[in-house]
Order: C-alpha cells, then structure tokens, then sequence
C-alpha cells in the first residue's frame, strides 16, 4: 500500500490550564517521503530502496559460513517542516510511531538533520556519518516516543526539510508503519515567539528582557522593542509633563485641572479621580528633579 504523502500540518489545538502556556499549540506533521538504505556486501550501507512503502524496515546484517544471510538497512523519513507557521517558535518535538510487532526491538542509534530538497543518498549518508544530533539506546520495539532537541528542529526550518535516521541492531528486522493512526510522524509543541522590550525594576534600573520574566518577577514592562532612555524607570509622581522634574511646569498643568474630577486626570496625583489640594501638596513634597 502507497501512503499520500502530504505537507499539510495536521493542526490540533490543546487547552493548558497554566496562562503562561495558554498561546502553546500542538501540531502533527507526517512524513513526506520515506525509504530504507541497502547494503552493497550484507553490512555496507549502499542506496535508497523500499520507497514510501507501507513499513520502513531497519534491520541488522547477519551471516553464516562466510555467507550474508540478511543484508543491512536503515531507516528514513523526512518531513517538512517549512509550513510551521513564521510566528511560532518550536518549544519541543517527539518522533512518534508504533512497530509491526512489540518485540521488534534492540540496540537503536537515532540521528536527525536539518536538509534541503527531497530525500537522496547524500542526504541519506550525511546523516548517518554527521548527524546534528544522535541518540544511543535499547528500544523496546511496539509503540515508540523519541524526544528531539527543539533547538534542531527549529533550525531545520530554514532548511526546510527534517530527515530522521534510525537503526535497530535486530537480525531479525524491526518494521515500523507508515500508514493509519499510528504512522510515524512528528509531534510538535509550539509557542509564540518571546516579546523583549525596556522592563523597570524596583530598583529604578532599566533593562531589555523578554515580557514574560519582566512580568513574572512583579517588574514594569514598557511594551515590545522599547528601549532604556535615560530615567525611564525613575518614580517621579510630581513630573506631570515627562520631563524628569517636578517643577513649576507641573504646578501649571495641575491648575488647568484644578477643581475637576474623572479618571486618569491629569494632576490626580493620590488617584482619588479628582484635582484638588491633596494633589498640589504632593506634587510639592516630590518637587525638584528626580
């Protein structure tokens, strides 16, 4: 059986209670061509075979007097990560599947890459001589999670494409599907890109960080790619027309407003929705530069 292979996301929103997560999304993304590598001498990879077939089959080499039994393969798929949408930013990613039998299991090495273009022999042996990331281990064979470093996938998107290679040390063949619920595919976490901007400590000091830790640390965010101008976080109450003094300037513009109430008035300085002459006494008890 021939799977369709697809470059749509398969998009699937999730509720997280916590708000810090509450922009997170998760999408699954199918492979887009997958094959195994063959053997030329029973134990040395040679080319491509068993293109999108319904398994991609992963195998040791065997032999017996002198004579190959089973030659070698390796397992690939590739998938296209280009269409993961421009505002997102990877935050974490399992390579998902299921074998055709549980006990289809073994030593496994797993290695990905970021690629351009569909899957081919140098892209194939790339990534199984210089992987940017690789995994050692024993895989158990039946239903299979294998977290990848979000920092490789997330660079793979300017390369367009992800391929994975994976080898089970198993004579007898590990066969993983291709097709149904449990097709190999991607798993992908994804989160809105971090808003840096001018945050005011407590201390009156300014610094450009991200939102969420100016936010998370009860400090001052002053809005995305504002910068640190000089006495931009300085408490200065009494400086009603931003000119880092409280002077007689200010005590002009609060008379304009004298007598008058609503909110956010300009001269309301003890925030009780009216101009008065609490307002005026404070504005003096702040006088000077601040």
């Amino acid at each position: 059986m021939i799977r369709l292979t697809s470059i749509a996301l398969i998009l699937v929103t999730i509720s997280i209670s916590n708000d810090s997560l509450a922009s997170m999304e998760q999408i699954e993304i199918p492979w887009s061509q997958t094959a195994s590598m063959s053997a030329s001498d029973c134990c040395s990879y040679s080319s491509l075979t068993g293109w999108n077939g319904e398994f991609t089959t992963t195998k040791k080499c065997s032999s017996y007097a002198g004579s190959c039994m089973g030659s070698r393969r390796g397992a690939f798929w590739q998938f296209d990560v280009s269409n993961i949408p421009a505002d997102a930013v990877v935050q974490s990613c399992t390579f998902l599947g299921k074998t055709e039998y549980s006990d289809m299991g073994g030593d496994t090495t797993l290695g990905i890459e970021g690629s351009s273009g569909p899957l081919t022999n140098t892209i194939a042996f790339s990534v199984i001589n210089s992987p940017q990331w690789q995994y050692s281990g024993y895989f158990w064979g039946g239903e299979f999670s294998f977290t990848l470093p979000a920092s490789v996938v997330e660079s793979a998107r300017e390369d367009g494409m992800l391929t994975i290679y994976a080898y089970v040390s198993n004579s007898g063949g590990v066969d993983v599907h291709n097709t149904g619920p449990d097709a190999a595919r991607l798993n992908v976490i994804l989160g809105a890109p971090p808003v840096y901007g001018a945050c005011c400590m407590a201390s009156g000091n300014c610094v450009v960080i991200n939102q969420s830790t100016c936010e998370n640390a009860g400090f001052e965010f002053l809005g995305q790619e504002t910068e640190c101008p000089e006495n931009s976080c300085i408490n200065c109450p009494g400086d009603l027309n931003g000119d880092s003094a409280s002077d007689v300037d200010d005590v002009l513009m609060l008379l304009q407003n004298w007598g008058m109430s609503g909110d956010a008035m300009n001269g309301d300085i003890d925030g009780d929705d009216d101009v008065d002459v609490n307002d005026l006494l404070a504005l003096l008890t702040y006088f000077g530069d601040c």
